[in-house]
């Protein structure tokens, strides 16, 4: 019995975490090799255009898909899809049409059946955008510092110096001499030492008088030691530049999709449609205003758009009647709510205006 009720709780614990990690995949591919973006939910998800894209983890059931073309010219589209159950692979394909490029759905497969390109980038769905690689290049310069330091000795021993000679270095040098003087009969003694700044002199010397004689004999060493430093000193240079001309040392958050330029107000819903006209060709089919306002509702359920869109699509309606009631139905999907009042602009009537503004004030 033990066995059974916990054999159960496993099963029990395995369907609901499985419920709990239920996720699907869209694959976009172009027929025509024509790298684009995908934009899901608002949020760029491949930071390079490419032609084959498979996102995978979505575990919402309906995500608004936006695909934007790399080469600036050809018109952005905007579709929803909608997932009836999940842990499914979702195939949408970009086709070339006389009015432009359509996203079409192609096909779906429980994701075990999923098949393997090699050839596709497979992305992990993510809500927040990540800014684009950079190559960095960095120039680096680098010298180095240098110290010299010489040193030069001279060594003169055992000179023999006339008392002439003793005198004309003791002039051209400057010298200070401290003499110290034992005297015998006949012999005489000398002690004699000189230093003149960087000039080290020291000598010892023995006189031997007889009779008239003034020849000296002097036994000397004299060292002369001259020491010179020379220190040079130059700058490290480093220059970090990116692949674009940024430089990096100062990273920023990737800027957010601006989606109306120059409006950073609040917003009612996002992202907003950049095409309208086909919306508005099926309107303006209609003969009735109660039928434009039917194909209206239809076409924008779930969408969002913004003001501009919502004052193109009011050129639809002959009535003020007919644009009223669109107006009100306009106002809970639009995207710059703060520039609603701009609206305004399409009654001919006061009374229009202050009804409007009494169904916003009540909302």
């Amino acid at each position: 019995m033990k066995k059974i009720i916990l054999t159960n709780v496993f099963t029990i614990l395995a369907i609901l975490s499985g419920i709990g990690q239920q996720t699907s995949n869209l694959i976009i591919f172009a027929s025509d090799p024509t790298p684009f973006y995908a934009i899901v939910n608002g949020i760029k998800q491949n930071a390079e255009p490419q032609t084959n894209v498979k996102i995978t983890g979505l575990s919402n059931n309906q995500n608004h898909v936006k695909v934007v073309f790399a080469d600036g010219v050809a018109a952005d589209i905007d579709k929803n899809f909608y997932f009836e159950s999940m842990n499914v692979e979702v195939t949408a394909r970009i086709v070339s049409t006389k009015k432009g490029y359509k996203l079409r759905y192609f096909g779906e497969v429980a994701m075990g059946q999923a098949a393997t390109n090699d050839q596709q980038v497979q992305i992990v769905y993510h809500t927040v955008e990540a800014p684009a690689a950079n190559n960095v290049v960095i120039d680096e310069t680098v010298t180095t510092t240098t110290s010299t330091t010489t040193t030069t000795t001279n060594s003169v021993n055992n000179s023999n110096l006339s008392d002439m000679e003793l005198n004309a270095m003791q002039n051209s040098m400057g010298a200070n001499i401290s003499m110290s003087d034992n005297i015998d009969e006949v012999n005489e003694n000398v002690n004699m030492n000189v230093s003149v700044g960087g000039l080290e002199l020291n000598m010892n010397v023995n006189v031997n008088e007889n009779g008239i004689n003034n020849n000296m004999g002097m036994d000397m060493n004299m060292t002369d030691n001259m020491e010179t430093s020379h220190t040079s000193t130059t700058t490290t240079t480093t220059t970090t530049t990116s692949a674009s001309g940024v430089n990096t040392g100062n990273q920023g958050q990737a800027a957010p999709v601006v989606y109306v330029s120059g409006y950073n107000g609040a917003t009612g819903c996002i992202p907003p449609l950049s095409d309208v006209n086909a919306i508005r060709n099926a309107i303006e089919e209609e003969s009735f205003s109660d039928d434009k306002i039917i194909v209206a509702k239809q076409a924008l359920k779930g969408k969002c758009m913004s003001v501009q869109n919502i004052i193109y699509i009011s050129e639809s309606f002959d009535f003020e009647d007919g644009k009223l009631e669109f107006a009100k139905f306009a106002y809970n999907c639009t995207y710059d709510i703060d520039n609603f009042y701009q609206v305004n602009k399409i009654f001919s009537f006061s009374s229009s205006k202050e009804e409007l503004n009494e169904y916003i004030s009540n909302r």
